[in-house]
């Protein structure tokens, strides 16, 4: 099939797509971002980050452009936040020179003892993410999303799908949307999705930047987009 968008369907009970987070405070943002949906996508493709042609197929996946629309206002009335913490070093005795050979320092606390870290989620979030592009890499992904060849999870390693993603194709991102919905929902009516707005990539209007396009997931290194939270879709 020809087709130069695809819909992916994110389900799950937490989700979690820090752009700006440092270590202690990880927030998210109240869509998934560009590099949380790359990363899985890297992952159903079976892209190792440590490869040296790393960087050459994610250019090709971040040349794609990124659509988000949330669902979640059309079946409830709001997306609820949670917020969880972690202690880092806690409990481990020191001078058990068989704990200190097996703990790494980082784990230990280091030279700062107990380190606590505040992570944010979102709780019951329903989102439809759409990539934008040249048809034949749209259709490998669309098949990786099938079978995955490694795991997949949305943001974080504690959020999995609760559901399949349901990859759509369609001639425009506005069919694809209205598909992949007359799929989950069939009880929203068309008339409903004729005012959608989303986050989009566009750099006229009101935009923001944020650095999540992937350059290298090994090497954590990441290049800023602009993003546009009321785009028409």
């Amino acid at each position: 099939m020809s087709a130069n968008a695809l819909a992916i369907y994110l389900d799950a009970p937490l989700q979690s797509s820090g752009v700006a987070s440092q270590f202690q405070v990880r927030d998210t943002e109240a869509h998934p971002s560009k590099s949380a949906v790359l990363g899985l996508v890297a992952a159903s493709l079976g892209i190792d980050k440590h490869s040296e042609d790393e960087v050459a197929r994610l250019q090709e996946l971040s040349a794609l452009t990124f659509v988000t629309v949330s669902l979640t206002s059309l079946l409830t009335d709001r997306v609820n936040r949670l917020s969880d913490f972690h202690t880092i070093g806690g409990g481990y005795n020191k001078k058990d020179s068989l704990e200190v050979g097996h703990v790494p320092r980082k784990a230990s606390g280091g030279a700062f003892g107990t380190v606590i870290t505040r992570r944010t989620y979102l709780n019951d979030a329903k989102f439809i993410a759409i990539l934008v592009g040249e048809a034949t890499s749209l259709d490998k992904i669309s098949c990786a999303l099938e079978d995955p060849v490694w795991g997949v999870w949305l943001g974080r390693k504690c959020c999995l799908p609760s559901m399949p993603f349901l990859p759509t194709l369609a001639n425009s991102p506005r069919e694809a949307l209205a598909s992949l919905v007359g799929r989950v929902f069939p009880e929203i009516e068309s008339e409903a999705l004729q005012e959608f707005t989303g986050y989009a990539e566009e750099a006229e209007g009101d935009v923001a930047h944020w650095k999540d396009q992937p350059v290298s997931f090994g090497k954590r290194r990441f290049q800023s987009r602009p993003v546009r939270r009321d785009a028409k879709i």
